[in-house]
């Protein structure tokens, strides 16, 4: 069969170009990075249809539609602008068509972020809310819950090597802080004795200077 051809363009660097075809979308590149993936793509999914709809705060279609575009940039954006406590109703809502991709997208940029809570608050949700549908799809599952388990791992072994060294810094200052303030305690109590002692003195000298005057009115 005839295959017909509606456009043609070129990126602006000369390296790709792109045709709308019957066949569908044709990407042809000299690099071999290629990000576009569409799925279930329509004309209305666009950026900045994407980003409006998180800035309204409708941010479980602007993440369903941003998967669809697959861009991962736009994924990121999307994604990190869902609020911390929004994160464990909207995995409830998030479909399952799309929890795969999520959930190796979040295994992706897990060991690069710095968001670590953030994104263990993602996951959390995702494999309580779905545990039925992750368990009957375990074997098809199991290379992302595998870059998931990796990263985490990870991440435990980072976080726990630094907590240990702040724990026994920690243990150190403390034990430090203990004997120079025992110290200063043995130090203003050998001032304060002094201070004691000096005063008994004078007391006694005055004592004995009255008792002188005394004898010698008698």
């Amino acid at each position: 069969p005839e295959v017909r051809t509606r456009a043609v363009r070129f990126s602006p660097t000369g390296r790709q170009w792109a045709a709308a075809s019957t066949e569908g979308l044709l990407i042809y590149s000299l690099d071999d990075t290629l990000l576009f993936d569409p799925y279930e793509l329509d004309e209305d999914v666009t950026p900045d249809t994407i980003r409006a709809l998180s800035r309204k705060g409708d941010h479980l279609r602007a993440l369903v539609n941003a998967f669809r575009l697959n861009e991962k940039y736009v994924i990121r954006e999307v994604y990190e602008a869902v609020p911390p406590l929004d994160v464990v109703l909207l995995t409830k809502d998030f479909p399952e068509a799309y929890l795969e991709r999520l959930l190796r997208f979040i295994g992706g940029i897990m060991e690069s972020s710095q968001l670590l809570e953030y994104h263990l608050r993602w996951v959390s949700g995702l494999l309580s809310n779905h545990g039925t549908f992750v368990k009957t799809r375990s074997v098809a599952l199991q290379p992302v819950l595998r870059t998931l388990q990796r990263g985490i791992l990870r991440l435990h072994q980072d976080i726990g090597s630094v907590c240990d060294k702040n724990y026994y810094s920690l243990n150190y200052l403390l034990v430090q802080g203990k004997r120079v303030a025992e110290a200063q305690d043995e130090e203003t109590g050998d001032v304060n004795m002094h201070d004691v002692f000096s005063s008994f003195n004078d007391n006694i000298e005055e004592g004995s200077e009255d008792g002188m005057e005394v004898d010698d009115e008698a």
